[in-house]
C-alpha cells in the first residue's frame, strides 16, 4: 500500500500542549497543526439506497400460502438486516477509538485532548456505547498495572492519568492520502519532546515513555508500543422493537489492526428474531462476519438463518461482500456448506 504526501500538509508544523493541576487546556495558535479528519462513524440507520441484491425463490416451499402472507413473512428478512447494520457503527466507533488513542500525545502537542467520540468511560477498561456496545481495554503484558487479560486501571484518554504538568513539543506532519484509494483516514507523522513534572510511571509505561526528563519519541514509536501493551475486545448486544437480538463478543485484538486497515472478526455468541404476529422464530445456520475499516467501515461474510413457524419456512443468507449493505438470498433450500 503506498502513502503519498499531500504538499500542503506535508510540511512541518510546530505545537506545544501544556497541562497540569490548574486545569487549563493546552493552547496553541491556529493553524500550527494539520487539518487532519479522523475516520467517521456510520449513521445508525442503514443506507437508503438499495441493497446491492436480493432474490427470492419459494415456488417449492410456499404452498397454499398467499402473496399477502408471504409479503408478510418476509418482513422479517428486512427486520434482520436492519439490525446487522448495527455492526458496521459498533465497529466505526472502535475504528475511531483506535485511532483517536494512536493520535494522543498529536491531540495533547496541538492543545486538542481527545476523548473517543460516542464512548463514555465507567471504570476499569470500561467504554460505554449507549446501551448497544461495550469496550474492553486490557493489558497485553504483564506490568506493574497488572496481569495479561486484566484491565486498564485507567481512562486512556485522560491526561491526568499520565502525571501533573505534561508538556508536549510536537513537530507534525500530514499524510492526507494514507492509501491510494483514500480508504483511510489521515494518519499522522512527527515526533514529539514530552516532559511531565509529576509523572506516573506505570501509566506512561504503555506508550514506551520513560518516567525521567525529557524523553523524544517518534509516532511510529508510539503507535507501535501502546499496540503492543493494550489490547481491546468488543461486546454488541442489539434488541430491536422488531423482534431481533444478537450478542458479539469479539476476541481481543490490537488498536493496530483497526489502524492499519487489517480489520476485526465479530464472532457471534447468540441470534434470535421471534415475530408473535406470524408465529415466526429464526435459527442460525452460519455466522462469519469480520469488520473492516474503510472510510467509514465495511463488513466483510455471510450471515445465514433459517426461519420456522409461519406459514412459509425458509432460509436467508445475508452476503457482505466488504459493503456496508448486504446482497439478501431468500429460498426454500439451506444454503451450500
Amino acid at each position: 500500500m503506498l502513502r503519498q504526501k499531500n504538499a500542503f500538509f506535508g510540511m512541518i508544523l510546530f505545537a506545544v500542549g501544556l497541562s497540569g493541576c490548574s486545569g487549563q487546556d493546552p493552547a496553541v495558535a491556529p493553524g500550527e497543526c494539520p487539518n487532519v479528519q479522523p475516520p467517521p462513524v456510520a449513521s445508525s440507520a442503514p443506507p437508503t439506497t438499495t441493497p446491492p441484491g436480493q432474490s427470492v425463490d419459494l415456488a417449492a416451499c410456499s404452498g397454499a400460502a398467499t402473496q399477502e402472507q408471504i409479503d408478510k413473512e418476509l418482513e422479517i428478512v428486512s427486520f434482520l438486516s436492519t439490525d446487522f447494520h448495527e455492526m458496521v457503527v459498533c465497529g466505526g466507533l472502535a475504528n475511531r477509538f483506535a485511532y483517536e488513542l494512536i493520535h494522543f500525545f498529536a491531540s495533547i502537542g496541538c492543545g486538542e485532548p481527545t476523548n473517543p467520540v460516542g464512548l463514555i468511560f465507567s471504570g476499569l477498561g470500561t467504554f460505554l456505547a449507549g446501551g448497544v456496545m461495550q469496550i474492553n481495554v486490557k493489558l497485553a503484558k504483564d506490568s506493574n498495572l497488572g496481569k495479561a487479560g486484566d484491565p486498564v486501571p485507567f481512562d486512556l484518554f485522560s491526561i491526568g492519568s499520565y502525571g501533573a504538568g505534561i508538556s508536549v513539543k510536537a513537530e507534525i506532519t500530514a499524510d492526507t492520502s494514507w492509501s491510494t484509494e483514500g480508504e483511510f483516514a489521515a494518519h499522522v507523522d512527527g515526533t514529539y519532546e514530552i516532559s511531565v513534572d509529576a509523572p506516573n510511571p506505570d501509566a506512561l509505561g504503555l506508550w514506551g515513555i520513560a518516567a525521567t526528563g525529557k524523553v523524544s519519541k517518534t509516532q511510529a514509536e508510539l503507535a507501535q508500543a501502546i499496540a503492543e501493551n493494550v489490547v481491546f475486545s468488543l461486546d454488541i448486544e442489539q434488541e430491536s422493537s422488531q423482534g431481533v437480538k444478537y450478542r458479539i463478543v469479539s476476541p481481543d485484538f490490537s488498536p493496530a489492526d483497526l489502524y492499519n486497515g487489517t480489520g476485526i472478526d465479530l464472532p457471534l455468541t447468540f441470534l434470535e428474531a421471534i415475530i408473535p404476529e406470524t408465529n415466526q422464530k429464526t435459527t442460525l445456520d452460519h455466522w462469519g462476519i469480520r469488520f473492516v475499516p474503510d472510510q467509514i467501515g465495511i463488513l466483510d461474510g455471510s450471515i445465514g438463518v433459517k426461519v420456522d413457524g409461519g406459514s412459509v419456512p425458509f432460509y436467508a443468507v445475508y452476503s457482505y461482500a466488504q459493503s456496508r449493505t448486504p446482497s439478501v438470498a431468500v429460498s426454500c433450500n439451506p444454503p451450500s456448506p
